[in-house]
């Protein structure tokens, strides 16, 4: 099964761990699409990565947007 058009939106996370964890998560269900709106942090950068634990493909290609609206286009 595919999950290409499911696309997963965190709106305005504070911590790196929470943003790793969540790309973690995707990848366990096998899921590739997230997409982050304001991070309090900087995207990616080491705790997200060391977080993500094997998803660190989902954080490299993850998009980063300034507005909602923008990210549910």
């Amino acid at each position: 099964m595919t999950f290409s058009n499911v696309h997963f939106i965190l709106y305005r996370p504070q911590l790196s761990e929470n943003i790793g964890a969540c790309a973690r998560a995707l990848k366990n269900f096998n899921f590739k699409n997230l997409k982050i709106v304001l991070p309090r942090v900087s995207v990616p950068n080491e705790k997200i990565i060391a977080t993500s634990v094997g998803a660190k493909d989902i954080v490299k290609n993850c998009k980063v947007y300034s507005k909602l609206e923008d990210a549910i286009k």
